[in-house]
């Protein structure tokens, strides 16, 4: 079985239009075509114009370059740096294909020379398209991720699927060249308007006698469409009109900057780390993580405590268009009933509870109980234990429907839920949210001595709203935090523990008032830190109460910490379980990955061989790099003793600022990440033997400074050409 590996960004533009007859200079930039600068940049993106998203990068036409003599062309791309798109730099960089059978094989020779496909400028050029049994050399410190060649322990990043811009019954995608499309044909729902319809009523031939590029040319002013690689190289039409073509709730102009991808629109949670713009916003991972800075312990805005638990975002339940995010719409303390008033020392906002209980996530945590949500020292704190010494509110309510409960075996109160405090949300979740989670630690002076009685505190989170499967059974009562009985939280769960011997204090109780001893005994217990999990159905909106009561009296008091809500892209059934520890960092050390080409018998008699440009497109976080050197020899054997040279920058293919400079992918300005270098240029001025068969490309993958970001090599490619002026 073969699969697409790795794939260029300029494998669309290769795709997606015809090459234009060869020139020898570049197009010129915005400022120099027409009256000036707008005249130009009013036809679109391109470079010389101005940009609004740093690192964005878009395709471009009809690039040129050299070697020696010889005319190159092919596609590139421009990247938006310092607000305005930099020179087009050629980049040939091409499909990629691995076998999953043959992992771990060397990386001789991966592939012989074929016809180049976008250098039509050169009818001499070969490339070397890689179709080898295995990419990874075991000795090489080089690991294959899902995006490409990488270190050891990168996961590789993780693009955005494209499941939107269906081709309906055309041929081909409406962003490709090719056959005619027939009328309507790339209309999928009712109601969608038909692109092709348009452009051929503008246009008939492109219906009658092929799809070419005034046909695709006509995309944008036509149908308001930008047309969109994923990350398998496949051509989408990405709309801007009203109408939702990916069925994610939101059209290309009101909140849909992708509308192809039903994972990306103005409802999305951005997901930090992954360098996707999934909600729309022009900024990648800028998802504000931190909210709770500063908050005043004694709080009654109910949203504080949304954010003490890192819920940073609010929206309203009218919203429409780009103003639908996802987000808090309502937030109220209460009490277990969610209408009563609750007594104000029951909520607090705690920046730690005792010497070993911190936040999981920022500087706050949000603190509800049946006494004072306060530690010792603390303003309004009264002591947890005992009958007469613990606080007594004085409140009273129902109970939610379905409770109260108690574990099996133990007995179950009647009358009311005493000195209740809660926070209820109502939440719109994010479009492409499949579930959450939630932590939590509960303290009860009830341990030991009041275990399995009718008097036992009690903690849930109610969740309701929600029409995810797996479904909560009903025997929950809309509870999704329990044991693995199903017992709701309390001393009798199997979760709760005393962090101590019986006669002592224990670093997890030290400070909280539930430490010390009574009657001989540790005054009180605590599950330690665990979280909850659930499904849910993005873009629905849920409501979850987070409540704790005493039950059978006012007295013995709980307290429950609630921190670190996130919301996950993946599927999870309901559970509790024990928080796992923070796992350490990653740290990645340098790699080099090899490749060896042969180019015996490729040049015809009378001609001689001249290695072109290696083209490359990498991702490389931080300040990770990947360096490109080179050696040549007339056996694969000699290479092995071959002096070793950096490729250099030249202009052509630029960029200008680094020529004479070691070619190195990276990020800054300008930035480099995708490029491509001469490397004749570089044998010539480092006096090699510029026309010997055999050529050896070293890929030299280095992390970060702090060894915390790993550098990936996602594809790359070789051309070489025959001249007879040598």
């Amino acid at each position: 079985m073969r699969r697409p590996f790795l794939f260029a960004l300029v494998v669309l533009l290769a795709a997606c239009a015809d090459a234009q007859p060869p020139v020898l200079d570049n197009p010129p930039d915005a400022e120099q075509v027409g009256t000036g600068r707008s005249s130009r940049c009013d036809l679109g993106p391109a470079p010389g114009c101005a940009c609004d998203t740093e690192g964005e990068r878009i395709l471009c036409h009809d690039v040129h370059s050299r070697v020696g003599d010889t005319v190159v062309c092919g596609v590139g791309d421009s990247v938006c740096t310092n607000g305005e798109y930099a020179p087009c730099v050629l980049n040939n960089t091409i499909t990629l294909e691995h076998d999953d059978s043959a992992q771990g094989a060397t990386t001789k020779s991966l592939g012989g020379p074929s016809d180049c496909a976008d250098n039509v400028c050169d009818p001499m050029c070969k490339s070397f398209p890689d179709e080898p049994g295995g990419l990874s050399d075991p000795d090489s410190g080089i690991v294959e991720t899902p995006d490409g060649l990488s270190l050891p322990g990168a996961p590789g990043l993780v693009d955005a699927p494209c499941t939107g811009g269906s081709s309906g019954t055309c041929g081909h995608s409406i962003c490709e060249v090719g056959t005619p499309l027939g009328a309507g044909c790339d209309a999928t729902k009712v109601g969608e308007p038909s692109c092709v319809s348009q452009i051929c009523g503008v246009l008939p031939t492109c219906c009658t006698v092929g799809w070419d590029t005034d046909c695709t040319a006509l995309l944008e002013t036509v149908c308001k469409v930008d047309c969109y690689a994923d990350e398998h190289g496949a051509c989408f039409a990405c709309f801007g009109d009203s109408f939702d073509h990916d069925g994610d709730g939101y059209a290309g102009d009101a909140g849909d900057c992708l509308d192809c991808d039903a994972s990306i629109n103005a409802g999305a949670y951005d997901f930090p780390g992954n360098g996707v713009d999934e909600d729309c916003t022009g900024t990648a991972d800028d998802a504000v993580e931190v909210c709770d800075g500063g908050l005043a312990m004694a709080s009654s805005n109910a949203y504080d405590f949304a954010k003490a638990i890192d819920l940073c975002q609010t929206t309203t339940s009218g919203a429409t268009g780009a103003a639908k995010t996802w987000g808090v719409i309502q937030a109220a303390l209460v009490q277990a009933d969610g209408v009563s008033t609750p007594h104000s020392r029951g909520h607090g906002i705690l920046a730690s509870f005792g010497s070993a209980n911190l936040p999981l996530a920022s500087s706050r945590m949000a603190a509800l109980s049946s006494g004072t949500a306060r530690a010792p020292g603390d303003s309004g704190y009264t002591n947890p234990n005992g009958q007469y010494a613990s606080y007594n509110a004085g409140t009273a309510c129902n109970y939610p429907p379905g409770f109260p409960k108690n574990a099996a075996g133990c007995p179950t109160s009647s009358g009311q839920a005493y000195d209740s405090s809660a926070l209820e949300l109502k939440i719109r979740t994010p479009t492409n949210a499949k579930s959450f989670s939630y932590s939590f630690n509960y303290f009860s002076s009830e341990y030991p001595e009041w275990v399995c009685t009718a008097y036992n505190d009690h903690f849930v989170a109610l969740l309701t709203g929600s029409s995810a499967t797996p479904v909560n059974p009903p025997s929950n009562s809309s509870n999704i935090s329990f044991d693995g009985n199903g017992d709701p939280v309390s001393v009798n769960i199997a979760f709760f523990v005393e962090p101590a011997c019986p006669t002592c204090s224990s670093l997890a109780l030290a400070g909280t008032g539930f430490d010390g001893t009574c009657q001989n005994q540790t005054c009180g217990g605590a599950t330690d830190w665990l979280y909850t999990q659930a499904p849910v159905v993005g873009g629905e909106v849920i409501d979850i109460k987070l409540a704790t009561w005493d039950q059978g009296d006012h007295v013995w008091d709980s307290t429950v910490l609630l921190d670190y809500w996130r919301w996950s892209g993946e599927t999870a059934d309901i559970k509790t379980a024990v928080q796992p520890p923070a796992p350490p960092p990653t740290i990645y050390d340098p790699g080099t990955f090899v490749r060896d080409y042969d180019a015996t018998g490729i040049c015809p008699s009378g001609t001689s061989l001249l290695w072109g440009h290696w083209s490359w497109q990498t991702s490389t976080p931080s300040d990770s790099r990947v360096s490109f050197w080179a050696q040549t020899a007339d056996t694969l054997a000699g290479l092995d003793t071959a002096p070793i040279v950096p490729l250099k920058f030249t202009s052509p293919p630029g960029p200008d600022d680094l020529v004479g400079q070691d070619v190195a992918a990276a990020q800054g300005t300008p930035d480099t990440q995708n490029g491509s270098a001469v490397v004749d240029d570089a044998l010539w001025t480092q006096a090699q033997a510029r026309h010997r068969p055999f050529l050896r490309v070293l890929s030299k993958l280095e992390p970060s400074t702090d060894q915390l970001f790993a550098p990936t090599l996602k594809a790359w490619n070789l051309e070489v050409t025959c001249s007879d002026n040598l």
